[in-house]
């Protein structure tokens, strides 16, 4: 059975979207939305498990602390490390309820 392509399944179109509204506001406020990551990290750790998915978690708190560019890079990355990391996003409460439904509607176009 082929894989799947990236962004096939609507789930990930949706994470990618969700992600997509994300980068936007980090081009706007960068230090609000990086200043959410490590709150986000502290209240998905207790329920991930593995070291694959913790490794998510600290690549994710790095990211925080590095460029834009680099954040940016992995929240509309299509490569299957991208898509893997949106799973397990620490980006809870930075989008509006009108910003997700936005991104939600367009991922189902």
């Amino acid at each position: 059975m082929d894989e799947p392509a990236p962004l096939e399944r609507r789930e990930d179109r949706v994470a990618f979207e969700l992600h997509r509204a994300v980068a936007k506001k980090l081009m706007d406020a960068p230090d609000a939305v990086k200043a959410a990551i490590p709150v986000g990290v502290d209240r998905i750790r207790p329920n991930v498990r593995g070291p694959l998915a913790e490794g998510w978690l600290d690549e994710w708190l790095a990211l925080s602390a590095g460029s834009s560019g680099a954040l940016v890079n992995v929240l509309i990355g299509t490569d299957e490390h991208s898509i893997e990391m949106r799973q397990n996003s620490p980006f809870l409460g930075v989008l509006t309820q009108d910003e997700r439904l936005e991104a939600i509607a367009r991922a189902t176009k």
